[in-house]
């Protein structure tokens, strides 16, 4: 439930404001609350950052939008953007349902490193 709601917030908050200001406002909020659940801090923290980006790509403000668009010296109006939204979003569920997607590999090394 916390990491929907999570979820929901920061998508909300990409859509109006910049990635890196929605981080230095509400992480310092939010990531204590999913220790205090027990949640993993690596696991909380990728989930925390693809909700940003999939809210900074998509309008009404979406910034990344802009910067994709200027590079490409296309008009954001002619931009077709929904597929890779819903990549992303695909891609940020299937991390939500399978959390060793994103654990698995610290995992290891945590591993190996101890010998």
């Amino acid at each position: 439930g916390i990491v929907l709601l999570t979820m929901a917030i920061l998508f909300v908050v990409g859509l109006f404001v910049d990635g890196t200001v929605a981080m230095m406002v509400f992480v310092p909020v939010l990531f204590p609350i999913g220790e205090a659940v027990g949640l993993d801090p690596v696991y909380y923290a990728i989930i925390i950052m693809m909700t940003i980006l999939v809210g900074t790509v998509t309008p009404p403000v979406g910034l990344q939008l802009y910067i994709a668009s200027g590079i490409a010296k296309t008009p954001v109006m002619k931009t077709y953007i929904w597929p890779f939204v819903a990549v992303m979003l695909a891609l940020l569920i299937a991390c939500v349902i399978f959390p060793d997607i994103i654990t698995c590999l610290p995992e290891l090394l945590k591993n190996y490193l101890k010998g």
